[in-house]
Parts: structure tokens; C-alpha cells; sequence
């Protein structure tokens, strides 16, 4: 089975402004806007079975439609950074759809993610960058904004194993409630 995580699309038309945040960044490898999503929760590699426990699991939840707004650029990476991307104002029910999604993994056999949710769209993957060399691109956007967009259902997405930025196919859909 291909590497799974569940996550959200991101509409094309935010697609196509996030894509216009491309900047001169030399140690840039920019993310294709056909792959930009948010990441509910990474599975990694894992059997037939599990992923179909997993789907299960996910067909069972309960959703509200809910609007996000992207609102900020950032990095990870204290010393250097690895990657820049797109934030969000706070959202709990963005919260609340990735704490189930992490439910229904851990009710599958997977190990709890150790690591804190932080909703965010990677833009760019950076290789061995200064922060001072993304000084200037975090400078320029710190006051970028999006308008809302509804989110309507979460996405099952297979990756092939690489370095991180896709392609990534959607498997499965999950519409959220009320929606077809």
C-alpha cells in the first residue's frame, strides 16, 4: 500500500494566490499548486486492511461544513528552515476534525502522533536555508490574507515515498454532513 495521510483540498482559485507568493529563493524547491493541502493526520505506509479500517473509521464521523481562512506565511526550522508555508486564523473545528482523524488512527493500531497539530499549507521545501536568507519573503507577505473558503469534506491521499511535495492522488473522499 502507498504512503496515506487524510488532509483537505485547498479551493484553486486560494491555490493560484498561494502560488503567487513564490519568491528568489535559491534553496526553494516551490510545492506545485495541484498539491497544496492541509494535513489532518499522516499515516505513513501502512497494510490494505488497516487503510480500510481507517476509511471506516472515517466514514463514521460526523462533520459539520466549517470556513477556514488562511491568514499568515511561516517557516519550520529554528536554526535553519526546511520549509515555508501558509497558516490559518485559529479554527476549532479545524482542530476538532484532526483530533478525530487522529482517533480513528489510533483506534486502527496506529502510534499516537507525537507531534502538535499545526494547521498550515507547505509552500516550499528548503534545503540546509538560513533563516536570514527568508527574512525578506516573511517580511514582504506578514500581512497576507485570504478570504474564507467552506470546507466540505476531508480527502484520503496516497503519496509515493520521496523527500515531501507530492504528487499526491486523492483515494477517497469524506463529505462532510449535508453534503452529497
Amino acid at each position: 500500500m502507498p504512503r496515506l495521510f487524510t488532509g483537505l483540498e485547498i479551493p484553486l482559485a486560494h491555490s493560484q494566490r498561494l502560488m503567487m507568493l513564490r519568491g528568489d529563493i535559491i534553496t526553494a524547491r516551490w510545492i506545485a499548486l495541484e498539491n497544496y493541502h492541509v494535513t489532518l493526520r499522516f499515516l505513513g505506509d501502512v497494510s490494505q486492511m488497516q487503510a480500510d479500517d481507517y476509511m471506516a473509521q472515517l466514514d463514521q464521523l460526523v462533520v459539520e461544513p466549517f470556513d477556514l481562512t488562511i491568514k499568515s506565511v511561516g517557516h519550520f526550522g529554528t536554526k535553519r528552515a526546511h520549509a515555508l508555508w501558509a497558516g490559518f486564523e485559529p479554527s476549532e473545528p479545524l482542530v476538532q476534525l484532526a483530533r478525530a482523524h487522529e482517533k480513528c488512527a489510533v483506534l486502527i493500531g496506529l502510534e499516537p502522533e507525537p507531534r502538535k497539530f499545526i494547521p498550515h499549507i507547505t509552500l516550499a521545501r528548503l534545503t540546509r536555508t538560513r533563516l536570514s536568507t527568508i527574512a525578506p519573503f516573511l517580511a514582504d507577505f506578514s500581512g497576507f490574507e485570504l478570504d474564507p473558503f467552506t470546507v466540505t469534506q476531508s480527502a484520503l491521499y496516497s503519496a509515493k515515498p520521496s523527500t515531501g511535495g507530492g504528487p499526491y492522488v486523492v483515494e477517497e473522499l469524506f463529505p462532510f454532513e449535508g453534503e452529497e
